[in-house]
């Protein structure tokens, strides 16, 4: 039985998962789509990213298994875990992109506009690779807080090869740095809720 367990970094609104990607098979696939797009302003430093790139994983056939199964896991998550309706509302891939972060490489501090939820898969995560950063939303209710930290709005979300967070996409987040030697290969997809076709509401 899968196991959908819930980080709580300020509120119970990001939620880990675990696949086994096999990352020796999809290594060139995701390497090629980095290479091959144009480098360009990018929230990416010290690494490349695909988001630029027409192909886009979701749509290849080497990831067709892991799509097939994350769409369920955001489903349940949208509808169990956040109380979204299953019968009102459908929950479809927009896009999707691989990023890769070379030595010191990071990812800078943003959300994603416009868009439902995100998943975020760890495909690999080397030892001091660096790790998820969420920023608390709660900081104007939270500003009279003593603090001597500048990083005291953000909280460390600990990842392995394999993990996968998904959350909204309103919640900013960024990366540490990757203080290894090796790359760390992120998957991002980017999920829209959309009504059926009647035009029916959540009630």
């Amino acid at each position: 039985m899968e196991q959908i367990s819930i980080v709580n970094a300020h509120s119970p609104y990001i939620f880990k998962l675990h696949y086994e990607f096999d990352w020796d098979f999809l290594y060139p696939i995701c390497n090629e789509l980095v290479t091959t797009t144009p480098k360009g302003l990018s929230l990416v430093s010290n690494g490349h990213t695909s988001h630029q790139n027409k192909k886009q994983p979701h749509k290849l056939p080497e990831f067709k298994n892991y799509f097939d199964w994350l769409k369920v896991m955001v489903r349940d998550i949208s509808v169990q875990g956040m109380g979204y309706s299953n019968t009102y509302h459908k929950y479809t891939v927009s896009n999707s992109w691989c990023n890769v972060h070379y030595h010191e490489g990071k990812t800078h501090a943003h959300n994603h506009s416009n868009t439902f939820m995100v998943a975020a898969a760890y495909l690999k995560m080397p030892e001091n690779g660096g790790y998820f950063m969420a920023h608390d939303p709660l900081e104007q209710v939270k500003s009279f807080y003593y603090h001597d930290n500048p990083e005291w709005m953000w909280t460390e979300i600990p990842v392995v090869s394999g993990d996968i967070l998904v959350f909204p996409g309103w919640m900013k987040h960024k990366t540490q740095e990757n203080k290894s030697g090796e790359e760390r290969w992120v998957l991002t997809t980017n999920f829209d809720q959309q009504f059926d076709e009647a035009g029916n509401f959540l009630k």
